[in-house]
């Protein structure tokens, strides 16, 4: 549906001269992309105003969308599965807000800033079996890295000094939690692929030869 309608958008561009039409992979992509960022923001949107999260949603999302674009991981193979699992992620996020006393919101949000931030430091970032990350852009990631932990660090602190925020200080672990368990999912789907890749070579290299 979304790449359906990111075509018919580049159509509209293409027709109306505001783009090239040997382009319209590349915009057919990125308008797709788009559309796919906005329909998951939206949808986290709603869910968090209608059970009053309005600042703990603000914080997810600037977390999640910080150490994501840094870091990558595995990703879903549609837009629809992406979209499900955002909100899958997002909704246990809720319903441990809501649910759970802020004393043991405190203590797991703990475990779980303290857990992610050696996982991003050791891991990040994660290479993409479609999209490789050469030497330069992984140098340039890790900078960016650790500037971003040192600020996450630098807020999440003070958040710990009082019970209190608690929830606070949960907006920021859980979704940095969630972005470490996608790098360790990215990181078993590449080694699957490299090792199917490498039994296809063996196998292909066994077939006897014509003569």
């Amino acid at each position: 549906m979304l790449s359906k309608l990111a075509v018919k958008i580049t159509d509209y561009y293409i027709s109306k001269n505001k783009i090239n039409a040997d382009s319209r992979e590349m915009f057919n992509y990125c308008f797709e992309i788009l559309l796919s960022t906005i329909v998951n923001g939206i949808s986290i949107l709603i869910i968090g105003m209608s059970t009053a999260l309005y600042a703990e949603t603000f914080i997810f999302n600037f977390t999640f969308v910080l150490f994501r674009g840094i870091c990558d991981g595995s990703h879903a193979k549609t837009h629809f599965r992406c979209f499900l699992s955002l909100i899958i992620v997002f909704s246990g996020f809720v319903l441990l807000q809501l649910l759970v006393e802020y004393y043991i919101l405190y203590y797991l949000s703990i475990s779980m800033a303290i857990a992610s931030l050696i996982i991003v430091i050791a891991l990040c970032p994660i290479d993409n079996v479609n999209k490789p990350i050469d030497r330069l852009e992984r140098t340039k990631l890790r900078k960016k890295m650790y500037v971003a932990v040192i600020f996450i660090i630098c807020a999440i602190i003070p958040l710990y000094c009082f019970q209190s925020l608690a929830n606070y200080a949960f907006a920021i672990s859980y979704p940095l939690f969630s972005v470490t368990f996608s790098m360790i999912i990215g990181i078993i789907t590449n080694k699957l692929h490299k090792k199917n890749t490498i039994t296809i070579k063996d196998n292909c290299e066994n077939i006897p030869k014509s003569t």
